[in-house]
């Protein structure tokens, strides 16, 4: 076979892998304007295509989850993780799409049993098994996780707005304890301050910090403090829970 007879074979060959290459654009841009149910369509059209790119599915599970269709994105991450195994956000979002089903079990057992091959997923993952724990009221077990994911990477932020959140909730209420005698108000609002102030520290560009921040102290009746911190937290997002709690600690400060 000569070189000439070599080389169209080669362009014919890379003709037939870009015919879904529009599509697979078309699907990223959609996405980076956050537009779901333009990457679906996008995604779907490729899909058609003899020649269609794996990572259509990739996309078109971001944009299922999107628009809340949970039982298609979960079927296309599995499709993609079928053929890339070592993909750890795909694994994370399997267990958070098992999550919006209502399917704790399975949920935890994505978590426990997937091999994350980057720290910043393991720790995501632990996360992620700390608060399902929380809302189990498992309060110790929460807490143990959440420690232990900040010792994986001591420098990600979201461990500490974690604790933070669990210290300004409850306060590590005794599991031994009879339901009647277990006490669940925010009981330790200093350990929350501590650890909010830790993530705004890490990450000073994550408005929840602030806004949880803020919320310890108007718990506490600091509310030029508490204005202080909405005010942050709205320089950053600007979101309707936001702009409510700062008009209601407005209120309160014009109350004589």
């Amino acid at each position: 076979m000569n070189a000439r007879l070599i080389g169209l074979l080669f362009l014919i060959f890379l003709a037939c892998n870009q015919t879904n290459q529009p599509y697979l654009e078309q699907a990223k841009y959609y996405a980076a304007n956050k537009d779901p149910l333009g990457v679906v369509v996008a995604c779907n059209a490729g899909l058609q295509q003899n020649n269609y790119s794996d990572s259509l599915y990739f996309y078109r599970a971001m944009g299922f989850g999107a628009i809340k269709k949970f039982e298609n994105a979960l079927l296309d991450w599995q499709q993609f993780v079928s053929k890339y195994p070592n993909c750890d956000t795909c694994f994370l979002a399997i267990a958070k799409t098992q999550l919006q089903l209502g399917d704790t079990l399975k949920a935890e057992k994505t978590l426990r049993t997937s091999k994350f091959n980057d720290g910043h997923f393991l720790a995501q993952s632990i996360i992620e098994q700390a608060m399902i724990a929380f809302y189990q009221k498992k309060w110790k077990q929460s807490l143990v996780l959440l420690n232990k994911s900040s010792a994986i990477l001591p420098k990600y932020f979201l461990p500490y707005y974690y604790k933070g959140y669990y210290f300004s909730q409850f306060a590590g209420a005794d599991e031994q304890l009879a339901i009647e005698l277990k006490t669940y108000p925010c009981l330790n609002f200093d350990s929350a301050l501590f650890y909010f102030e830790i993530a705004i520290d890490l990450n000073p560009n994550f408005a929840d910090s602030y806004y949880r921040k803020g919320l310890v102290f108007e718990n506490t009746f600091r509310n030029d403090s508490a204005l202080q911190y909405y005010d942050l937290a709205l320089a950053i997002d600007s979101i309707k829970p936001y702009w409510h709690q700062r008009n209601e600690v407005l209120k309160k400060i014009a109350t004589p």
